[in-house]
């Protein structure tokens, strides 16, 4: 405001030709940074009556004499006659005639309209709500996915978090007992972030034999009374290949029935298995039959039978093994069994890197595919090799 009342006063008082030069420029760039308040002062008035009138106003609205240096200064009240000191000091040709004055400045482009958009909150937010979905089977985890695996060695360990997908084990190390903390596990994987497959199994195998073994099959009956097709023929509770399948048959029963439906009670997962992929775990820290062709054709035949009982029941079936352990359990595998064409789960990496390189190596059996592979650090970490 101070400002202004000083530009008002210089205004009002007699100036040099120099003076009306500089109060020109000054105008002109009062104008150009929108001091509009010098607009109604002195000579500042007539600049800008020129500058923004028609052409016809050029004349009249401002008129300079060069020969007697005088100016005619228009005002609200009409017209005073000023005349300018002459001299060496106020040469005539320092004065600027009208056609020798500058442009006016350029308009600013015209704003282009904006439509404003009221953002309305609403007045309250929907609470998350959590739920467990198991898509069907055809869905499969992407390439790149990494899980844990968990069973009865963890059940006094706090588990982590973040995993994709969890895998839990059923049995406590051998197919014939039960993970005591199946229930707390199968809770926990339920917080895995995978929209399909978050939850998945596997089971332990084995090859006890006949002797001393209370479960050892006496037909073709398995527990619920249901007559099986066995790829062996007839079992009769001897030490015959049918039984050595009707075997491998029956402990997946018992998975299913004795282990799995009970745990997963009040867990928000399905109960039904045919919702999850199901893994045989093959290692030779379990009794395995050894020695000969025919031995070796038995441990087969029990882990054809846990296939066969797995799919029986609308689930997928897979292989945890590695090359090595899966050849000293089991002969070379012809196109016509079950096991021929598996998915592979390969275990034996200890970090990341050697995990995903070990999604190159060969599957087991000439059919069969690696897609996912395991590498051990403070858990057992897995890595999905394909979608």
């Amino acid at each position: 405001m101070e400002q202004y009342s000083q530009q008002a006063a210089l205004s009002s008082k007699k100036r040099t030709p120099a003076e009306y030069i500089r109060e020109h420029r000054r105008i002109k760039a009062a104008i150009a940074g929108g001091y509009l308040a010098l607009l109604t002062t002195g000579i500042g008035a007539a600049i800008y009556r020129q500058i923004n009138t028609p052409d016809e106003c050029l004349n009249s609205c401002l008129s300079i004499d060069h020969q007697t240096s005088s100016i005619r200064q228009p005002s609200l009240k009409g017209e005073s006659l000023v005349t300018l000191p002459q001299g060496p000091d106020y040469p005539a040709s320092g004065l600027l005639a009208p056609n020798e004055l500058p442009d006016p400045p350029p308009q600013p482009p015209a704003l282009k309209e904006v439509k404003k958009v009221k953002l309305v909150a609403p007045k309250s937010m929907p609470r998350a709500e959590l739920k467990t979905v198991v898509l069907p089977y055809q869905v499969n985890l992407p390439k790149g996915s990494n899980g844990i695996d968990i069973s009865f060695p963890q059940c006094s360990k706090p588990l982590p978090a973040h995993q994709q997908y969890a895998i839990i084990g059923l049995n406590n190390g051998v197919e014939s007992n039960t993970n005591h903390c199946l229930h707390h596990e199968l809770a926990w994987a339920v917080g895995s972030s995978a929209t399909n497959d978050k939850v998945q199994l596997y089971l332990n195998s084995s090859n006890p034999g006949p002797n001393k073994n209370d479960q050892w099959p006496k037909s073709n009956y398995d527990q619920n009374g249901l007559l099986t097709k066995n790829s062996y023929g007839n079992c009769a509770g001897q030490d015959t290949t049918a039984c050595y399948w009707q075997y491998g048959w029956e402990r997946v029963i018992d998975d299913t029935k004795d282990r799995f439906k009970p745990a997963i009670q009040d867990t928000g997962l399905s109960t039904d298995i045919s919702q999850y992929q199901t893994w045989i775990d093959v290692e030779t820290r379990n009794d395995w039959q050894q020695g000969s062709s025919l031995a070796l054709q038995h441990n087969q035949a029990i882990i054809e039978g846990m296939v066969s009982g797995i799919e029986s029941q609308g689930a997928r079936v897979g292989i945890y093994a590695t090359d090595y352990q899966w050849h000293q359990i089991v002969p070379e595998v012809g196109s016509k069994s079950v096991l021929y064409a598996l998915k592979y789960w390969i275990p034996g990496a200890s970090n990341l890197i050697s995990a995903e390189e070990n999604c190159q190596s060969s599957p087991p059996t000439a059919g069969g595919e690696v897609v996912m592979t395991q590498y051990t650090s403070s858990f057992d970490y897995d890595y999905r090799c394909v979608a």
